[in-house]
């Protein structure tokens, strides 16, 4: 799934935050099996990617962490625009060679195979995408045309999500221009907090931490209950809440 061009984009929700540490090093850890590049961009404060232990402190292939902060929207851009620029010489090879004219977008799209074949991976870390948004905002409209173009040169993102986020981005230009794919996994109940996915509330305990490991992935327009393995797990579900799933 990683190298799937549908999952260019992912959007993770921590219902319940214990295990936001231990999701994002799941992650990681598949990442490093790829021998990914990692760019990491963590909020001000309270980021799981701080300290000697945090989620990157064993990542053996290249990393950067970036934090969002105001005023760090250009810095943020010109780093993506500078690992698209490494990839440029490919797609221009490409286009050179099947008579396509190198900026156009449906040249790239056809070179997307080709340049994802001669490259690592690489993975933009939203650790939350609150804090990455406001940073951006005063770079909105280049950072959306960055997500148009960036899955071409196998550049993929994943964005985390705390309860009531969504609130805080309703009717916000990168929030609503991030994964056109709706690639989505809910982790950790309080579903009722999210607005990522629409759900028959019926069918969800509300207000309610759940094992973090477990959750609901949205994938292709389909709904599928999922498991990741986290070790022990605070908060855990009663059965009756575990049904759920």
């Amino acid at each position: 799934m990683l190298q799937d061009r549908q999952a260019s984009f992912l959007s993770v929700y921590f219902g319940n935050t214990d295990g936001k540490k231990k999701i994002i090093q799941n992650f990681l850890y598949a990442y490093q099996r790829e021998q990914g590049k990692i760019l990491y961009l963590a909020p001000e404060s309270g980021s799981v990617a701080e300290g000697p232990d945090g989620v990157l402190s064993n990542y053996p292939y290249d990393h950067k962490v970036m934090i969002c902060k105001e005023g760090c929207g250009k810095e943020i851009i010109s780093e993506i625009a500078k690992l698209i620029e490494e990839r440029k010489p490919i797609r221009n090879r490409f286009c050179d060679e099947h008579g396509l004219e190198r900026t156009a977008v449906s040249s790239l799209a056809a070179a997307e195979n080709t340049i994802r074949a001669e490259t690592v991976p690489v993975f933009v870390v939203i650790e939350n995408f609150v804090a990455f948004a406001n940073c951006l905002k005063p770079e909105e409209s280049i950072m959306k045309t960055v997500f148009e173009i960036a899955r071409y040169y196998n550049i993929l993102f994943l964005a985390g999500y705390d309860p009531d986020d969504s609130s805080k981005l309703f009717a916000n230009t990168l929030h609503n221009a991030f994964n056109p794919d709706r690639n989505i996994i809910l982790f950790g109940g309080k579903m009722d907090k999210q607005n990522l996915v629409t759900l028959d509330y019926k069918n969800v305990v509300k207000d309610t931490l759940q094992k973090f490991g477990r959750g609901l992935m949205e994938y292709r327009g389909k709904t599928h209950t999922i498991t990741m393995p986290c070790g022990p797990e605070s908060n855990a579900a009663t059965e009756e809440e575990a049904s759920i799933f």
